[in-house]
This record gives C-alpha cells, structure tokens and sequence, in this order.
C-alpha cells in the first residue's frame, strides 16, 4: 500500500538487511566490517539489529552520509537498540563518517584521505540504495571501482538504483518533481566491466518493488 516511492523504499530495505545479515552470519573470528554509503536513517540496520538474538563475531557498522542530521538520528536510534533492548551485550559498534561522493573520488584534505586510506579499506560489504539514483554515468563507474577498491578479497558490493517504471516515474517526475537517474540492467552491469580484480561474480537482483541492485563479488585474489 502506499505510494510507489513508500512501497519502493521499503521493498529495497528488506534486501539490504539480507545482505547485512549475510555478512554477519559468515564463520570466521574477525570483526565484520559494513558501510552503509548514503545511510540516510538506516532502517534496515535499526531492524536487523531489533529482530538479532545473538552474534557471533564483532561487527563494525559505518554509515556514511553528508546529512548530520541524518546520521544524528540514525546513531541514536541504533544506540538505543543495543543498549535498551540488548543492555550492551551484541559485539555492534557504530561509527557515523560525514563525507560526500565528492569527498571520496577527489578528497581534499587530510581528513578526506584518511577517510579513504584508514577508516574504510579491508570492509566486508558495501551496500547503498538511492544514491546511484543521482549519479550520472561516469561518476557511477568511478565510484563504483572505489568501492570495489575497499572491500577485502571475497567482500562483496550491493549497489542500488531504481528501474524505470510508467507509475511511478511520473509520479516522482511530475507530482514531486523529482528527477531522478534510472538504469537498465545492462546500465548496471556495465558499472563493474572495469573493475580489477575481475569479480568472482557480477550479477543484478531486483527486489519485490523496483530497485535493482549490482550484486558484485569481489575476487579472493588480493
């Protein structure tokens, strides 16, 4: 029910917190670490962790976006969750880093670089929705390497962007006057056509709505 942009939101929202907890159910003894790029209120985080018991290894959630109050609301929400709800057990930290698309393909200053070169490399997911909405092509396929460039070998990339559709494209282009970026399936997969080391898998998921997502997995080779 809803409008086709709520009924978007909340179908792209479950895939991301599949993938989220793909990766923190892996095996292994090192601390899982997950950017959420563009987080926004990082609904699918505050219901993962809502709906998770127990984990088993540490996990190290970065949610990056240019929005403060965003990222105010977001900490606050998640931190909320694990001390009222789990009293501080979950093995969760959150970090919120304010940066911009712009700030990562051309950082400017030291806190910019070390952003890039300490604070995200060796992650085990990078996800995003609704920011690749806005990127034009080749903007997206720098990013998109970028991030590649930051996961570890075998992490894995899910990148979102809505497919155009005549309901909801005129809805978001003439009710809200909202232009946004649609992309093809083919559109998406060439995003990863360049990517070094050559993934171990390049594939598109759609979700229940109309969000299709780059689903890339990055070579174990280092």
């Amino acid at each position: 029910s809803g409008s086709p942009l709520n009924r978007s939101v909340i179908a792209r929202e479950v895939v991301m917190r599949q993938a989220v907890r793909a990766a923190i159910t892996e095996e292994g003894t090192s601390p899982v670490r997950i950017l959420a790029l563009a987080a926004g209120p990082a609904l699918e985080l505050r219901r993962l962790l809502t709906e998770t018991e127990a984990i088993r290894r540490p996990v190290e959630l970065i949610l990056l976006d240019q929005d403060r109050a965003a990222h105010e609301s977001a900490h606050r929400h998640l931190t909320r969750v694990l001390l009222e709800q789990h009293r501080g057990i979950l093995p969760v930290t959150v970090r919120c880093v304010h940066s911009s698309v712009r700030q990562l393909l051309k950082p400017t200053t030291a806190e910019d670089v070390q952003v890039v070169r300490e604070t995200l490399p060796h992650l085990d997911l990078v996800y995003s929705a609704g920011l690749y909405d806005y990127l034009p092509q080749p903007v997206a396929t720098s990013l998109t390497g970028l991030l590649y460039g930051l996961l570890r070998p075998g992490g894995r990339l899910l990148l979102g962007n809505l497919v155009e559709s005549p309901e909801s494209t005129w809805f978001m282009d003439y009710v809200l006057d909202w232009r946004l970026l649609y992309r093809s399936e083919e559109e998406l997969l060439d995003l990863a056509d360049e990517l070094s080391p050559v993934p171990d898998e390049s594939k598109i998921v759609r979700d229940a709505g109309r969000c299709l997502f780059l689903d890339v997995k990055r070579s174990n080779v280092s």
